[in-house]
């Protein structure tokens, strides 16, 4: 048992290590909002962001049809194959990001390639955390499964620490003009060369499922069979990644409200994020599993309790200060929560359960931060955004609890 749990855990970290790859390609859009807003959009900067958002939002739209879609061969035909074919898909899209030409030499042409590109790597990464979170989870056995998890979780937060980064090298090394013009792509060409090594790396995982032949596909049995669980994994999972309110997207709007710079915004997702990932990968690797078999519910109350110290007090004081807490809080919310989800899928609907239930709620958190940075343009951003992480946190915190004591009962 002690050289299975050794290799398990070893194959755990590599998984989560790749994903991290994965997730600075898709990440990288995002964090850069600013300058590819100018790039493939040229207006007045609010609406110009505004509209970049609404791109962004629409290729959000294509992951719970990657999620399905690969979910599907993930549950019918094996894990670790779907996770190979998954990368390719995300490889191709971020080269050709790299040269994808600028709304300046082809006019609105580039919008719609950047849009269908952006799709693409959304179908890509509808697949991505569902399908490295159920091998990490199918690599725990029972006794260690939630911990795996929550080291999958941690690594995969570096990836957020490898978008800052690069970010902040090339907003010290060139000017701001020279971000617009070519800085951009070389942020996403380092972003090809992670995924090309993700690619590489996926080979030496191995398999965990061994999937006999099927009546149904996974999908028709997740809303037949399982509509209560798939709620509380959406729930769940909004709880996992409404942390962007406060990691990635709180920065950017400060941007647009207040007299920061990009370079100012670059240093606190910098500040946020490797307090996030110190964080996770503390509570990761020292917590007992049984802590995180009971705590997800206790992470949501911390979340309400943060959101609202942190907007309503916590922005008038040092702001380094409470955006390293915020990393702090997200790293541990994160990392106590995102077990509990593909635990509660059968394991010939769990790749496609899980990251169906991570694309729904990233799209909801999307549209939430889109209404967040269109308001704030008329009114003071604080009580919108404590409404909403209230919200979010508190309907988690009040349903979940109703709907796992309702399996527990089935």
């Amino acid at each position: 048992m002690g050289n299975l749990m050794s290799s398990n855990s070893k194959k755990t970290w590599l998984c989560g290590s790749i994903s991290m790859l994965e997730c600075y390609d898709f990440g990288l859009a995002l964090s850069l909002a600013p300058i590819l807003s100018k790039v493939f959009y040229t207006n007045t900067p609010t609406l110009s962001l505004i509209v970049y958002y609404i791109i962004i939002m629409i290729g959000y739209f294509s992951r719970p049809i990657g999620a399905i879609v690969i979910g599907f061969f993930g549950d019918k035909y094996g894990r670790k194959k779907t996770y190979i074919a998954n990368t390719f898909i995300m490889l191709i899209a971020t080269i050709m990001l790299v040269f994808t030409p600028s709304s300046q030499s082809i006019g609105a042409l580039a919008v719609f390639i950047f849009l269908l590109l952006r799709m693409i790597q959304g179908f890509s990464f509808g697949g991505e955390v569902g399908g490295g979170l159920t091998l990490c989870y199918e690599y725990g056995i029972p006794k260690y499964s939630l911990k795996f998890c929550a080291i999958f979780e941690a690594l995969t937060s570096a990836g957020t620490i490898l978008v800052t980064s690069i970010i902040a090298i090339l907003v010290y090394s060139i000017s701001p003009q020279s971000m617009i013009d070519y800085g951009w792509r070389i942020a996403f060409a380092f972003g090809a060369v992670l995924t090309f090594i993700s690619y590489l790396l996926r080979f030496k995982l191995t398999e965990t499922f061994h999937p006999k032949s099927q009546k149904h596909p996974p999908i028709y049995d997740l809303f037949l069979n399982y509509k209560k669980r798939l709620t509380l994994a959406i729930l769940l999972s909004l709880v996992t990644v409404s942390i962007t309110i406060t990691g990635v997207f709180l920065p950017i709007i400060l941007l647009k409200i207040t007299s920061l710079t990009f370079k100012d915004v670059s240093y606190l997702h910098i500040y946020s994020s490797v307090a996030l990932l110190i964080s996770s990968l503390l509570v990761a690797t020292f917590f007992p599993q049984r802590f995180f078999a009971k705590s997800w519910l206790i992470a949501v109350f911390i979340q309400i309790i943060f959101s609202i110290l942190l907007f309503t007090v916590g922005l008038h004081f040092n702001l380094e200060v409470w955006m390293i807490i915020a990393g702090i809080i997200n790293g541990l919310i994160s990392t106590l929560t995102i077990g509990y989800i593909p635990s509660i899928f059968p394991k010939n609907i769990r790749y496609t359960a899980t990251s169906l239930s991570f694309s729904i709620a990233i799209i909801i958190i999307m549209l939430l931060n889109l209404f967040i940075l269109y308001t704030t343009h008329y009114v003071h951003m604080m009580p919108i955004i404590v409404l909403c992480v209230i919200l979010i946190s508190g309907v988690t915190f009040t349903y979940s609890g109703v709907i796992s004591r309702d399996l527990k009962n089935s």
